[in-house]
């Protein structure tokens, strides 16, 4: 396995309360979970549950509370010298929005020379690397792009630059946090399958943090969903979205659109009642019991178990 979580925790400080106690937002909750060589991870939930923060942790730009992350089968808090940088080259992210990530004073050259400058490219050969790099990714003729600044280009041109960029680090595990829910639905599907073809191509890792579950199905082979911090099922990617065995799942599913109306009609729809936990002060027991429609005695009492459901399925329920 090249990147694994284990337990990992998060929490910011958030002021105090009003007795004067130190009051904290817990972002990330016991989070586990596995990236392999070649394979798509994708990470899903609503807005605020944890996805961006479990990510930086596993790219190294975040230190958890408690937990570890582990390169390899290396603690990352274990790293020193080569093989921290190792860890840095290895790990790459691509982040949601492909402006904010690119420094507007440099061209598209300069961008990318720079990542190889870290890798040990000679600098005689990075614009002739770079120009490569812009071809993989679908930008042609490279020598049109070059000289481009990012506010040049179009979103999806820049998103490909944001991949062109982690690409020349030679990674094994890219952490891509929403590369597509700020583009046009057109330039969406090319990103996408630009993502799938580099996999092939360069058997690299992919944790797919997204909120777009239509998306999610068609690039990932295993999914993690994650509520208040905590994720509270995992399993393949079909026989979670054929088999929810969560009732958040269930729910998040059934507002997924459909594109057949008359399927979309005869579906059953869950509108989950209330809103969200604060994570400064989650609710005892099983932090979905307070929207669960399922929800018995023993969830307000009691911290769900992680069960196993079958079909290499896991939830956190006490009704899974």
């Amino acid at each position: 396995m090249i990147l694994e979580a284990r337990d990992l925790t998060k929490r910011f400080p958030w002021g105090r309360t009003f007795t004067g106690a130190r009051a904290w937002v817990r972002a990330v909750e016991g989070v586990s979970l596995e990236v392999a060589e070649g394979d798509t991870l994708a990470l899903v939930g609503e807005s605020g549950s944890g996805k961006t923060t479990t990510g930086r942790i596993l790219a190294g730009l975040e230190a958890p509370t408690s937990g570890e992350v582990r390169y390899r089968g290396r603690a990352l808090s274990a790293l020193t010298g080569g093989a921290w940088r190792e860890f840095r080259y290895g790990v790459q992210m691509v982040f949601q929005d492909s402006q904010a990530s690119l420094n507007p004073r440099k061209t598209v050259a300069q961008i990318l020379e720079v990542a190889l400058s870290a890798r040990g490219v000679a600098a005689g050969t990075r614009r002739d690397t770079a120009a490569q790099l812009l071809v993989e990714v679908g930008l042609e003729p490279p020598a049109v792009f070059l000289g481009r600044f990012p506010h040049q280009l179009s979103g999806g041109q820049r998103q490909r630059i944001n991949v062109a960029r982690s690409l020349a680090a030679d990674p094994s595990v890219i952490i891509a946090d929403e590369p597509v829910s700020a583009l046009d639905l057109s330039v969406r599907a090319q990103i996408l399958v630009l993502m799938q073809r580099l996999q092939r191509q360069r058997g690299v890792g992919y944790l797919f943090i997204s909120h777009d579950l239509a998306v999610v199905r068609s690039v990932a082979r295993r999914v993690a969903v994650m509520y208040l911090g905590r994720i509270v099922e995992e399993g393949p990617t079909e026989a979670v979205f054929d088999r929810p065995v969560h009732p958040y799942t269930e729910a998040l599913l059934s507002a997924t659109p459909v594109p057949n109306p008359r399927l979309a009609r005869m579906r059953k729809r869950i509108i989950l009642q209330g809103d969200v936990p604060s994570p400064v002060a989650p609710p005892p027991g099983c932090p979905f019991h307070p929207r669960c429609p399922i929800a018995q005695e023993i969830c307000r009492r009691e911290p769900p178990p992680l069960v196993d459901a079958g079909r290499g399925q896991t939830a956190l329920c006490h009704f899974a």
